[in-house]
């Protein structure tokens, strides 16, 4: 790569020469490096074939061994006081988990290729994330909106807007022309918890402050505003209200021919069992009829695909799923970038608290010093310091007077 740069735009003959960095220097190049990821690389040979040396570098980069580039730790140290020092070494992901053992057995380039492009934008940060049971999914919906790039993405049951903010994001980062549509009544249900306003006030208000540009809602029953969509105008619906057989049943019939041809269904519980919960036996039943994925990280998460289009590439992905080896890749891979992602955000939003903590503790602090010095500055104090300083030298008297206006302060107070 080195010779490639130094001779670009040049036609050598010959054999490429070996030119190392402080070469490229020299020749006035500027050099920069960032560390991506430290992974260890199978040994190599000469007589190793171009298709393999693909194929050890993909298998490697997803490998466990994978250390994703750790922030600069200084641009994270808060300092509370000149006491105590918080520092806050936040990592995107130390590890992504235990060994998947189907590594050795993906041996199909092409599957390989097609993966990788599957999972590049799982590693896209997280702008907006508040408290949501859906939050380990949110790798995977960034990686089916840039492969799927729908026109038309609708939530039914977005509560404080967890994952809707996600598409969101993910409309925004792909720069995708479509619209992102929220329906909630925002009045809670006996699953999610009833709630007042605030719930949908702060979803309003971080809606109009990052996503305005690719986001609506539209508040109402979903029964009733299902008439306002047409056929065949949703390219991906997320079904997240309540999570009962009945509602759950209710709200697909209601939508299913809203979707397009390439038609995406999620539902998000389905590995909930407790109480009334029947999302897990409505999705028992659909995944036999479609091509379908399942995770069963963060409460579960289906994915079924109503499609006809063959070359979608979400039915691709399903397909190439139905070697054993890449599914379980698939699970496991979503299920540990899921959490770090999940917990990498929760450890930002704790320093970014105790950041405001400490600056409202200043605020206050300086709030005070402008009080004493206005005390100190004024004629009171200045025409007091005789008094003051007669006290000083009598603390005896200094104290019995404290005593007699304290309890002056307590009869007369109201």
């Amino acid at each position: 790569l080195n010779w490639i740069a130094a001779n670009y735009g040049e036609h050598r003959d010959g054999e490429m020469g070996c030119l190392r960095d402080k070469d490229l220097a020299s020749r006035g190049y500027v050099l920069k490096k960032i560390h991506i990821a430290q992974a260890d690389l199978p040994p190599l040979d000469s007589k190793v074939s171009s298709s393999e040396l693909l194929f050890r570098i993909t298998s490697t980069l997803l490998e466990p061994r994978q250390r994703f580039h750790e922030m600069d730790s200084s641009l994270l140290r808060l300092e509370v006081d000149e006491e105590k020092k918080i520092d806050w070494r936040i990592s995107t992901f130390s590890s992504l988990g235990e060994p998947c053992e189907c590594n050795s057995k993906l041996k199909d380039l092409a599957g390989w290729a097609f993966l990788l492009e599957w999972l590049r934008p799982s590693m896209y940060p997280i702008k907006v994330l508040p408290a949501s049971a859906w939050s380990g999914h949110i790798p995977f919906l960034f990686c089916l909106i840039a492969a799927l790039r729908p026109r038309r993405y609708v939530e039914l049951g977005v509560h404080n807007g967890g994952s809707f903010f996600a598409a969101c994001q993910a409309y925004q980062d792909n720069e995708l022309k479509g619209r992102c549509i929220a329906v909630d009544s925002w009045e809670g249900d006996k699953h999610a918890g009833f709630h007042d306003d605030t719930v949908f006030t702060d979803f309003f208000s971080r809606l109009s402050k990052h996503f305005s540009d690719v986001g609506s809602y539209i508040k109402g029953d979903f029964n009733e505003v299902a008439p306002y969509f047409s056929n065949e105008s949703i390219d991906i619906l997320h079904i997240d209200g309540l999570h009962t057989y009945e509602a759950v049943s209710n709200d697909y019939f209601t939508w299913k021919d809203k979707l397009t041809k390439e038609g995406v269904v999620l539902f998000h519980d389905i590995c909930e069992y407790r109480d009334d919960f029947g999302v897990w036996s409505f999705w028992a039943d659909l995944k036999t009829q479609y091509p379908h994925l399942e995770f069963t990280h963060s409460h579960g998460l289906g994915v079924l695909y109503l499609g006809q289009d063959g070359n979608s590439p979400v039915y691709r992905l399903i397909e190439l799923c139905k070697n054993e080896s890449y599914y379980k890749y698939l699970q496991w891979f979503f299920k540990h970038v899921g959490e770090g992602s999940v917990n990498y955000m929760t450890a930002l939003q704790e320093r970014d608290s105790a950041l405001r903590g400490r600056d409202k503790a200043l605020r206050e602090r300086d709030d005070a010093l402008r009080e004493r010095d206005a005390v100190c500055t004024s004629v009171y104090w200045r025409g007091s310091e005789p008094i003051r300083g007669f006290l000083a030298d009598h603390p005896r008297l200094r104290d019995a007077l404290r005593r007699i206006f304290e309890r002056m302060y307590r009869l007369f107070s109201p």
